[in-house]
């Protein structure tokens, strides 16, 4: 235990780690999703123990550290979550690993980015081109909440590295013509467990 007010933990329980020989349970993250207003859910996978956990957080720092998690497959030991709460509060030292690709699941390919700025210049958004797989034609978006700004970036980046015919894909749900939950990685189901 760090301090006496934050309580460590394996996010998969203690009782699980105390039986592991590596002394913790390792564990990665299968699914990052983003919903306009936040916050960002995580579900996080112990391959060994085959559980899966949700927990969430609101700060796009811990959604930027996790997301190279999620695309590289790396192995995290520990998080720090808000005592009695499924809260990230800090996320631990992990290396990034090469291994096998994650799981994308979703509909949308992001085929390319732009950002645009009010004529104003009080503000600006990221302008995201989504092709529906299996789709030549592509339609444009404009999204204003940072969070889900990250997620397509990082879809967009990842074809950099990962290669077809794992394209990273994007789950996205729309309210009319607006953009209003993104998910990277596996399929996610709100309030599944």
């Amino acid at each position: 235990m760090s301090s006496p007010r934050r309580t460590v933990l394996t996010v998969l329980f203690l009782l699980l780690a105390a039986s592991s020989r590596l002394g913790a349970e390792e564990f990665v993250v299968k699914t990052i999703s983003a919903t306009v207003g936040g916050p960002s859910t995580f579900l996080v996978a112990s391959e060994k123990a085959s559980k899966r956990e949700q927990i969430v957080s609101s700060s796009t720092l811990i959604q930027n550290a996790l997301l190279p998690a999620l695309l590289s497959g790396a192995k995290l030991e520990q998080l720090v979550l808000v005592p009695g709460s499924n809260v990230i509060a800090r996320v631990y030292a992990f290396a990034l690993v090469e291994g096998p690709s994650p799981i994308f699941y979703g509909d949308y390919e992001v085929s390319r980015i732009a950002t645009q700025r009010k004529p104003n210049g009080t503000g600006e958004h990221l302008e995201a081109f989504l092709k529906k797989i299996g789709e030549k034609e592509e339609k444009t978006y404009n999204v204003y909440d940072p969070s889900l700004q990250q997620l397509l970036i990082a879809a967009f980046s990842a074809k950099a590295y990962i290669k077809p015919p794992n394209v990273p894909r994007v789950d996205v749900q729309f309210d009319g013509d607006e953009i209003v939950t993104v998910t990277l990685g596996e399929k996610y189901q709100s309030g599944s467990k």
